[in-house]
C-alpha cells in the first residue's frame, strides 16, 4: 500500500491555513470549547491515548460528533481493519463487541466504515511521524549521515510556537529531505492511514474526508480525495497555547454534511418500506455473493442515489441501493471504480451501476458518449445504457495556488452512469465452454466497435465480461416492457468498462500510453519498448482471460504447475526510474513449443495451443537463412502474412467459434482451486489506467522470476 501511494501525499500544509481552508466555521457559530487533550500526551501507551482522547473529545459534547474505541474490532467486513479511535455523527450504528458499558467503564466497540465520520490513528513516539516538515529558515545545513536514508538525526523539543522540534533536515548531499518520510516504519505508518481511509471511503459516497493522525505529543491534520491526501504541519498537541485539536474538532463539528465531504447524491435516512418491493430489496442485498467470491451478510438497508441524466446532467434520476457498499478497493486514491445494482423505481426494473473518478482533462470521451457512439454503430454484445454523467460540483481538489502541490497529479471528476442489464460475473462461469462462448461474444462485440465505430476498448479483463443472466429475476411484476433488454440471450457474453477506450483516428498514430489491468494485458504492452495500444493487445488480452478463468475455476490436471503458471499474470519488475516493466512469462508461454503442462479438456486444450500459434508471430523471430535467398523471403512472408492474421476483422473470434462447436466440452467443470504459500507484496500501479493493489497473493515459483533484475515481485490476483 505505501508504495504505491507514493507521491500522493502533499504538504505540509500551515496549520492554520489548514483549517480556514477546509474547516471554515459557518456565520452565528458558537464559540469554541476549550479540550484539554494533555493526558493523550502524556500516556503510557496507545490504549491509554486512545481512551484519554475519547474521553476528553466527548466531554465537550460536540453536535453530531462523539467517538468510539475500535482498536479492538477488527471488522470482517473491512478485512479485520480497526481503528484506534472512530468519530460518529450519532451512535446508532455502534455495536458492542461483548456487553454495552455500565458502570463507566470503557468496552470494546465496532463501526461499520460505512457510518463512519472521522479515523483517529494514535502513535506512541513522537518518532513515529510519517513525514518530514521543510527545515525553518535558520537551519543549518550539516551533514546528517542518518538523514541520507529518511532516518532523522535526534531531536529537540520546544521550537517557537510548539509546532516544528528541531531535527535532521537534510540529506548527505545537503537538500531538504522528501516530505513522505523514506524509513520503513513511515511507509508502513501511510501504509496504514491509507487502508483506513480506503476502507472508509470505499463503503461509502464522499468527495472527501478528514482523519487526525496523533504521534506521541504531536499531531496532524490530513484531507482526502481520490488525488491525493493533504497533510498538515506537524504540531505540538499537548501544551500549546493554541489547541489545534480542540479548533479542528470544533470546525468540523459545525460543518453541514457536504462540508464534511459526503456525496450529497446519497441521501441520509434510509428508504420506506413502500419504495421498493421486498424481492428487489433481497436482490440487492443479496447482489455481493458470488460463487468465486462469497461475501459475509452484513447488517445492510436501503439508501436513495441519483444518477444524473445523459443529456441534460441536471436531471437527476433517483435509484435504490442497499447501502453500505460492498468494500471492494484498497486504495484511497485514484479512479475508485466500484459497481453495485440499484432498482429504478421509474422502470420497476434493478440495472447495474458503475461509480468512479475519471480524469478531467480534455481529449477524453465521456463512458456514456462512448456507448451512444457503439448504438449508433450497430455494435454487438454491448449492455444498453440507461443514465448518466459527471456529478455536478464533485471534482477533486484545486492545488494549483499551493507552492507545496506542484506534484499534484492531475484533477478527478466524478462520475456515474447505470446499463439496464444485468450480468453474473464471468468468475462463476458453469463450464469452461460458458466462459470460452463469453469470450468470444465479448470480442465479437469489441471486432464492431472497432471496425465500425472506430472505438478500441484497451482494458479486456476478467471484470470486464459479464454474462447475461435471466433478466425476469431483476424487474417487479408489473414492470414494463423493455425490448432491448428482454432480448438478449441468457449465457451471452457482453463487454463493458468502455471508460479507458479510445476513438482511434483514422489517419495517424494511436496515443502512445499504456492503460489495462496488469494481469491481462499483452506481452507486447508490458515491454517499455512497445507504447501503442492495437487491436491485437486486446486480443492477446482476452486470450490471458479464459487461460486465467480456466486455471482459477474449472477442473484441470496439473495442479502442482498451478503457482508456476499462475505466475505469468502477475510478474513484474521495477527498473531504477520507477517505471514497472513485465511480460517475460508471457512471451516466453508463446514463444515455446512444447505442449502446455496443464491439461484441461479436449477443447480448450486445443484453443490454448492454437492461440499460442496465433500469436506467438508477435514474439518469435523470422529465422534467416545466409544462403537461401528464396527460403528467406518465403519466411518473412509467412511471418508477415501470420501477423495481418492477427489483425484481420474477425479471426480471432472465428478461431474461438470454431472451437466451441467442438465435441467434448464438459458440462460443469467450475471447481475453485484454493491456493496455497501466500506472501504479501506491492505490486505495480500505472501512470494510466488501472491500478493494482497490495493483497494476499499465491508466490510464483518460476525460475525464470529469480533472474529478473532490479526489484521484481507478484501482485493481486483475482
Amino acid at each position: 500500500m505505501a508504495s504505491e501511494n507514493e507521491g500522493r501525499w502533499l504538504g505540509p500544509m500551515p496549520v492554520g491555513e489548514f483549517l480556514s481552508e477546509f474547516l471554515p466555521l459557518p456565520k452565528g457559530a458558537p464559540a469554541k470549547k476549550e479540550i484539554c487533550f494533555k493526558n493523550v500526551a502524556t500516556a503510557s501507551n496507545e490504549a491509554d491515548s486512545a481512551a484519554a482522547f475519547i474521553k476528553s473529545a466527548n466531554e465537550a459534547d460536540l453536535p453530531r460528533l462523539s467517538f468510539v474505541n475500535t482498536t479492538s474490532s477488527r471488522s470482517p467486513h473491512f478485512s479485520k481493519l480497526g481503528p484506534d479511535v472512530t468519530g460518529v455523527s450519532d451512535r446508532t450504528h455502534v455495536q458492542y463487541i461483548r456487553k454495552k458499558p455500565n458502570n463507566g467503564k470503557e468496552q470494546n466497540e465496532e463501526v461499520d466504515l460505512g457510518y463512519s465520520e472521522l479515523i483517529v490513528e494514535m502513535k506512541r513516539d513522537s518518532s513515529d511521524d510519517a513525514f518530514n516538515d521543510p527545515p525553518p529558515k535558520d537551519a543549518k545545513k550539516v551533514d546528517e549521515p542518518e538523514a541520507a536514508s529518511g532516518v532523522e538525526g535526534p531531536t529537540k523539543e520546544g521550537q517557537a510556537e510548539g509546532q516544528e522540534p528541531v531535527k535532521g533536515f537534510f540529506t548527505k548531499k545537503k537538500e531538504p529531505l522528501p516530505f513522505e518520510r523514506g524509513t520503513m516504519a513511515a511507509r508502513a505508518i501511510r501504509g496504514q492511514l491509507a487502508t483506513y481511509e480506503a476502507a472508509q471511503s470505499g463503503a461509502q459516497f464522499r468527495a472527501h474526508s478528514f482523519s487526525l493522525f496523533i504521534f506521541g505529543t504531536f499531531a496532524r491534520f490530513i484531507r482526502w480525495d481520490r488525488r491525493c491526501a493533504i497533510v498538515s504541519a506537524r504540531f505540538e498537541y499537548g501544551t500549546s497555547p493554541n489547541n489545534y485539536i480542540a479548533d479542528f474538532l470544533h470546525r468540523y463539528s459545525q460543518l453541514d454534511d457536504e462540508g464534511r465531504g459526503k456525496d450529497t447524491t446519497l441521501t441520509l435516512e434510509p428508504c420506506s418500506g413502500g419504495d421498493c418491493p421486498p424481492d428487489m430489496a433481497e436482490q440487492l442485498h443479496n447482489a455481493r455473493i458470488s460463487k468465486a467470491a462469497p461475501a459475509t451478510r452484513r447488517n445492510t438497508e436501503l439508501r436513495k442515489v441519483l444518477i444524473p441524466d445523459q443529456e441534460d446532467p441536471d436531471t437527476l434520476h433517483p435509484h435504490i441501493i442497499s447501502y453500505p457498499l460492498r468494500f471492494v478497493t484498497s486504495s484511497p486514491f485514484g479512479r475508485a471504480t466500484r459497481t453495485f445494482l440499484a432498482y429504478n423505481p421509474a422502470t420497476q426494473r434493478i440495472v447495474f451501476v458503475k461509480d468512479y473518478w475519471r480524469p478531467a482533462v480534455g481529449g477524453i470521451t465521456k463512458e456514456g458518449d462512448i456507448y451512444k457512439k457503439l448504438k449508433e454503430n450497430g455494435v454487438r454484445h454491448i449492455a444498453p445504457f440507461g443514465h448518466g454523467n459527471d456529478i455536478a460540483g464533485q471534482k477533486t481538489i484545486d492545488l494549483s495556488k499551493y507552492e507545496w502541490a506542484k506534484a499534484a497529479r492531475s484533477t478527478l471528476q466524478h462520475y456515474r452512469m447505470s446499463l439496464r442489464v444485468i450480468g453474473g460475473r464471468l468468475q462463476d462461469f458453469p463450464s469452461t465452454r460458458v466462459l470460452v462462448g463469453a469470450v468470444a461474444d465479448a470480442m465479437e462485440g469489441h471486432d464492431d466497435a472497432f471496425w465500425n465505430a472506430d472505438i478500441l476498448h484497451r482494458d479486456i479483463s476478467i471484470g470486464n465480461i459479464l454474462i447475461a443472466q435471466h433478466q425476469g429475476q431483476y424487474c417487479s411484476k408489473n414492470a414494463p416492457a423493455d425490448e432491448e433488454v428482454d432480448t438478449i440471450q441468457v449465457g451471452s457474453g457482453f463487454l463493458i468498462d468502455w471508460d479507458v477506450s479510445v476513438v482511434t483516428p483514422t489517419t495517424g498514430p494511436l496515443r502512445a500510453e499504456r492503460t489495462g489491468t496488469w494481469h491481462f494485458m499483452s506481452a507486447a504492452l508490458l515491454d517499455r519498448s512497445h507504447s501503442l495500444h492495437s487491436i491485437e493487445d486486446d486480443r492477446e488480452s482476452s486470450f490471458y482471460v479464459i487461460l486465467y478463468g480456466a486455471l482459477r475455476y474449472s477442473n484441470h490436471k496439473g495442479g502442482d504447475e498451478l503457482p508456476e503458471q499462475l505466475g505469468m499474470f502477475s510478474e513484474f519488475t521495477m527498473l531504477p526510474d520507477g517505471f514497472h516493466t513485465g511480460g517475460r512469462l508471457k512471451e516466453l508461454f508463446f514463444r515455446r513449443t512444447s505442449p502446455y503442462k496443464i491439461k484441461f479438456n479436449p477443447p480448450l486444450d486445443a484453443i490454448i495451443a492454437g492461440a499460442a500459434r496465433f500469436f506467438r508471430p508477435r514474439y518469435a523471430g523470422v529465422g534467416i537463412h545466409m544462403d537461401d535467398e528464396l527460403l528467406n523471403n518465403l519466411l518473412h512472408a509467412r511471418h508477415f502474412a501470420r501477423l495481418e492474421r492477427m489483425q484481420a476483422k474477425g479471426t480471432w473470434v472465428a478461431f474461438l467459434r470454431e472451437k466451441l462447436n467442438e465435441p467434448d466440452w464438459p458440462e460443469n467443470d467450475f471447481h475453485i482451486h484454493e491456493l496455497k504459500h501466500e506472501l504479501k507484496v506491492t505490486s505495480p500501479s500505472l501512470s494510466t489506467g488501472r491500478v493494482c493493489v497490495d493483497v494476499f497473493i499465491p508466490f510464483c515459483r518460476s525460475k525464470y522470476m529469480v533472474q529478473l533484475p532490479f526489484r521484481r515481485g507478484v501482485c493481486k490476483l483475482l
